[in-house]
């Protein structure tokens, strides 16, 4: 005990809390009653205070912090105050070499708590009672774990009370009516649109959003010309022949050859023209950076029974894989944090929002999840999903507010599914707007208002069309398509 009294735990203020109630001998439950958490949430802190205590009982912890705060502790970490004020007196290169002894000190507690070490639980929340989560600072960029495991409670929550928000009707575009056969690219900041002619398809842009590619022509045949433009100047150069065009990076184009769909990479430097190793036209890298810090979300695995899918998130410059775990669906959710689903439970799945450098997870919301192209997006500010996407009703979409902690509900006011479909498939832009239309988002909205930014134009004689967008939402391109799946297929 006396050794125990020796160390600094450096208790939060939680569990100085949740140490007070055990010290007054109160159980798990009234523990989570009085400090307004989860049972399993009050469970977690106490299984966190005898783990850093190497306490074997509740009662040994209990013991510990009626000592702790008895009066010959208290004296004496006074005293080690005083004593410590009292080496601010040594000379500048005896302060020095202390202090990089602590550093070597405190990085070896680092390393092994690290190693090798899974993650040691997540704390649940009822509702939306926010959680305890580490939070990274973007501009220091610690190291993440080297590998760590965790697990996320996927039982559903009972429902929380959600403010209803009112979306209205969209306005008219600032942009021309589609013709319905041409190759269009709008620009959203400026408000320019730029009509390519004829097209096979809907313009393709590039990674970096400077330029884009396309085929030439009004019907899906091979022998169409390729063109690629760039996106600022104008100027545009062809790249041979072919039924469709796409990126495969920022300076290659893959372009589909013939009926075979045998696709052909061309250089953009050089003007090179080769055969794609792989047959297709795009990055054989299917994974997605997460917040620009350097990190791929992978999945090596089809889904199994459960819908559930073995993610690991991969350190870029290391190839370290920094977390695994198994869920329904991952995304991006800000600066070293991404936003995961749960696998579904009787069709309901938890939202967790997941710090990447300690594995802790913050609970949002129990949705109602879908397996195949579910939209479920987050950054820094907002998590947003549409519940029940597939189901019969459609559900509607949900904008979970991390600052205030508030879920919301928009109601667009449609009558029917149909009426109310290209509302429903949402997605996040880079600068936080929502996106909102299948097959390519024809509305702009801002979460925080549910003002409409921007719209894209619908054809009078052929419907709405399919549209493109540029990475970073700044450009949009409007072009035939020659047909595509459900999105509710699984």
């Amino acid at each position: 005990m006396r050794e125990r009294l020796a160390i600094d735990y450096g208790w939060t203020e939680r569990q100085r809390e949740v140490l007070g109630l055990i010290a007054a001998g109160k159980t798990n439950t009234e523990i989570a009653e009085i400090l307004g958490l989860s049972l399993a949430g009050a469970k977690w802190h106490v299984s966190e205070i005898l783990s850093k205590l190497d306490a074997e009982s509740r009662e040994e912890a209990a013991d510990y912090w009626r000592r702790y705060n008895g009066l010959a502790p208290r004296f004496a970490r006074i005293f080690r105050g005083a004593s410590a004020l009292a080496t601010l007196r040594v000379t500048a290169v005896t302060a020095g070499i202390a202090f990089a002894g602590l550093g070597v000190v405190a990085a070896v507690v680092l390393l092994n708590q690290d190693e090798g070490s899974p993650s040691v639980g997540t704390p649940p929340a009822a509702g939306n009672s926010p959680t305890a989560v580490a939070s990274a600072s973007p501009t220091t960029q610690p190291t993440p774990a080297a590998s760590r495991i965790i697990t996320l409670d996927g039982s559903p929550r009972p429902a929380v009370t959600v403010v209803t928000r009112k979306l209205g009707p969209p306005p008219p575009s600032q942009f021309s009516t589609w013709d319905g056969v041409s190759t269009v690219i709008y620009d959203v900041k400026t408000g320019v649109e730029m009509n390519l002619g004829p097209g096979s398809q809907r313009a393709a842009f590039s990674p970096d959003s400077t330029k884009a590619a396309w085929a030439a022509g009004e019907t899906f045949v091979d022998g169409h010309e390729v063109f690629v433009i760039e996106l600022v100047t104008g100027v545009k150069r062809s790249l041979g022949h072919g039924r469709m065009a796409a990126f495969r990076d920022d300076q290659t184009v893959g372009i589909y050859k013939e009926a075979s769909n045998e696709v052909e990479l061309v250089d953009l430097a050089t003007g090179a023209h080769s055969p794609s190793p792989d047959g297709s036209p795009f990055s054989s890298s299917f994974h997605r950076l997460v917040s620009g810090w350097g990190f791929e979300l992978r999945v090596p695995s089809s889904p199994d029974a459960q819908d559930r899918y073995a993610f690991e998130l991969v350190e870029l410059a290391t190839q370290r894989v920094v977390l695994q775990f198994e869920a329904l669906a991952a995304v991006p959710a800000g600066p070293r944090e991404i936003a995961v689903a749960t696998a579904p439970v009787s069709g309901l799945s938890n939202i967790y929002v997941v710090n990447i450098d300690t594995g802790v997870a913050e609970f949002v919301a129990t949705a109602q999840a879908h397996s195949g192209n579910w939209p479920f997006a987050a950054n820094a500010d907002s998590v947003i999903w549409t519940d029940g996407f597939c189901a019969q009703p459609r559900g509607q979409v949900r904008i979970f507010d991390r600052k205030t902690r508030q879920l919301s509900v928009v109601d667009d006011g449609a009558t029917n599914d149909e009426e109310s479909y290209l509302r429903r498939f949402v997605r996040l832009t880079p600068s936080g707007l929502i996106a909102a239309g299948p097959f390519g988002a024809k509305y702009l909205i801002d979460p925080g208002t549910l003002q409409y930014v921007s719209v894209i134009p619908s054809s009078a004689s052929q419907g709405a069309g399919d549209v493109n967008w540029s990475p970073d939402y700044r450009y949009a391109s409007h072009g035939p398509t020659g047909g595509h799946g459900g999105l509710c297929a699984g």
